[in-house]
């Protein structure tokens, strides 16, 4: 093992070293006209949206099932060709094949009608939708959320819709009230959705939007599609090994695979010395046959040396990072894993393995994909948790960046993660926790963040605070772990991120406002929603139970208006809570889950309030007690 700072002393004298032999290389060839290698014909990018295999947005170029699916707009503008009209992609997935889309012209409404487009996919397109769509209805005075993707209507000659019966059951937040005007939504299969109002009002938003305290015309109606791994003619493992081979996929006039390779298409792969044709042709030229072998020789040594030290001495040049973080070597982690072969759990960029050091120390070790996102993950987490250090956050203690591996290995927590605790069906009764751990595992997270927001230098947001994230300790007592989506800002900083980050269900509202400032507000509102699972148990929102209690913190509202905490305590307790803390919990939570981010307390506050310093009250809210069936 190494420490931080002799790492830093042999890369200084690693890069004056090739520095020099770089210039002296560059002085010999400086005679020598060197062209830029050629890159593949194919873009890889529209704006600020990544277009890779299946899609393709230049003739010839991914699979010819797909050519004519995106179309990019003067460079800069992606959209998805359909046949009712361009749709703008906000972001694709291509590890879960799905696409978002977004429809500005659902936003705006007109003499009282709301105003917008049937959706229709061309029947020969080789993306659907998914079926995990969310439309936003808007009108000049509310607007509802529509959550069920299968077909249904309403029975509009009856003049009102039924509670608990059609689109009321699922259109309207508050299905006990009967209303007059009902909205439709028609999906007649996997390629359209037709869309229609009878009126602009009578709907309340399942997602609380308060329209007085937003600006509506910055919400965005989106659409989400899916395309199968069996859609297209090739695999997506043939087009990685030319990719892998620096060229780019795409399809002949006969729709059979190309590798574009720059100068030459083939079948499988690009050649190896390809790009460098071209490049040596004009080094004879330039250089005369009597430099050609020493030139080149030079250009072999110099690209040599600097893979060879940038793979031996390569650390992470980012400001503050803790000197006391250890770096390990490769080897070192293999064994101390026995070969990465006891697996704790796998997240999106990777898989976590328990380990023991050397040293006899437990840690858990993880191993992060090689991808874009998983290098970006690993420079976040390096950036934030290893320069900080507090009681509840998960510490790091070292980190391995040796050629293309990308390793980080954090304090071993005994206990797992709270999700395991909460949710998990089989023998729940046997791992429920005890009241006062919960109420003692709500008070760790909030000083956590408490501490992320205004203890560092730095603000850090943490972007995914979910149960998942939440480890516990043989005392289970928690700890903030995986920041790979953290954020560090300046103290007075609002951003505005260009893609969403976190987990659907724990999200602010104003990630989906565009424009809208991303502050610390954002770890405050999903704080909020993970003291409410840890109240009842139980996702926020949860499609097996009745409607009523589809969204958890508006059946949570009405029960403590009622004075009522029995149904929203976790049944696997059997009664045995402190009442008083569970009405406090309830009530903290549902001020850290208001709309307006301004009217939520920062986590400093909440901290306070849990230790009994401040008092919180109940936000205001729609409902009432005696509209409750």
């Amino acid at each position: 093992m190494e420490d931080f700072s002799r790492i830093r002393q042999k890369q200084y004298v690693s890069s004056r070293a090739s520095f020099c032999f770089a210039v002296c290389i560059l002085v010999f060839v400086s005679s020598c006209h060197i062209s830029a290698t050629l890159l593949p014909p194919c873009r890889t990018a529209c704006g600020n949206v990544s277009v890779e295999f299946p899609f393709g947005i230049d003739p010839g170029c991914g699979s010819p099932e797909f050519s004519s699916v995106l179309e990019c707009t003067n460079g800069s503008v992606l959209n998805l060709v359909a046949a009712s009209g361009l749709y703008g992609v906000r972001s694709i997935d291509y590890a879960a094949r799905s696409l978002t889309l977004t429809d500005t012209s659902m936003t705006t409404c007109n003499g009282g009608i709301v105003s917008g487009r049937n959706f229709t996919l061309s029947p020969a397109s080789s993306v659907f939708l998914s079926g995990n769509e969310e439309l936003l209805l808007l009108n000049c005075a509310t607007n509802a959320t529509l959550v069920k993707s299968s077909e249904f209507s309403c029975n509009t000659t009856a003049g009102v819709c039924s509670a608990f019966k059609t689109c009321a059951d699922y259109a309207i937040s508050d299905p006990r009230k009967l209303v007059t005007d009902c909205c439709q939504l028609t999906k007649k299969s996997n390629r359209s959705i037709d869309l229609s109002l009878l009126k602009c009002s009578g709907y309340t938003s399942v997602h609380n939007y308060n329209p007085s305290a937003l600006d509506l015309s910055k919400l965005t109606f989106f659409i989400e599609l899916a395309w199968s791994e069996t859609s297209t003619i090739f695999t997506s493992q043939t087009c990685a090994l030319c990719t892998n081979s620096s060229g780019a996929c795409g399809y002949n006039s006969e729709n059979q695979f190309s590798c574009l390779c720059g100068s030459s298409n083939t079948t499988s792969v690009c050649p190896s010395d390809s790009s460098d044709t071209s490049t040596r042709r004009r080094i004879i030229i330039g250089g005369g046959a009597g430099g050609v072998g020493a030139i080149i020789l030079g250009i072999l040594l110099a690209l040599f040396w600097h893979r060879r030290l940038k793979a031996r001495h390569e650390v992470i040049e980012m400001d503050g990072v803790s000197e006391a973080t250890t770096r390990f070597r490769y080897k070192e982690l293999a064994v101390a894993t026995n070969n990465f072969t006891n697996e704790l759990g796998k997240g999106g960029f990777g898989s976590v393995y328990k380990g023991v050091l050397a040293s006899g120390q437990a840690v858990a070790v993880k191993k992060l994909d090689e991808s874009v996102q998983g290098e970006k993950q690993f420079r976040a987490e390096v950036a934030t948790i290893g320069n900080i250090h507090h009681f509840n956050l998960v510490r790091l203690i070292g980190y391995c960046f040796e050629r293309s591996e990308r390793l980080l290995v954090y304090e071993f927590m005994c206990n797992g993660s709270l999700d395991k605790y909460l949710f998990t069906k089989p023998d729940r009764d046997a791992k429920a926790l005890k009241w006062s751990h919960r109420f003692s595992i709500v008070c760790d997270i909030a000083r956590g963040l408490a501490y992320l927001h205004e203890g560092c230098r730095k603000r850090i947001l943490h972007c995914d605070v979910k149960p998942e994230n939440i480890l516990l300790d043989e005392d289970f007592s928690a700890k903030l772990a995986d920041f790979g989506l953290a954020k560090l800002m300046d103290r007075q900083e609002a951003d505005a991120f260009t893609v969403v980050r976190g987990t659907r269900g724990y999200l602010a509202p104003e990630w989906f406002v565009s424009n809208s400032p991303i502050t610390e507000k954002c770890d405050v509102y999903s704080f909020g929603m993970v003291v409410l699972e840890i109240i009842g148990g139980r996702k926020n929102v949860d499609f097996k139970v009745s409607s009523v209690k589809f969204y958890f913190h508006i059946w949570v509202y009405d029960q403590i208006v009622c004075n009522d905490l029995s149904e929203i305590v976790d049944t696997h307790l059997g009664g045995d809570v402190d009442t008083e803390q569970v009405m406090l919990l309830a009530k903290l939570a549902l001020a850290c889950v208001q709309e307006d981010p301004a009217l939520r307390p920062t986590m400093s506050k909440a901290v306070q309030i849990l230790e009994g310093v401040s008092k919180v009250e109940i936000p205001p809210f729609v409902l009432q007690c005696d509209a409750i069936i």
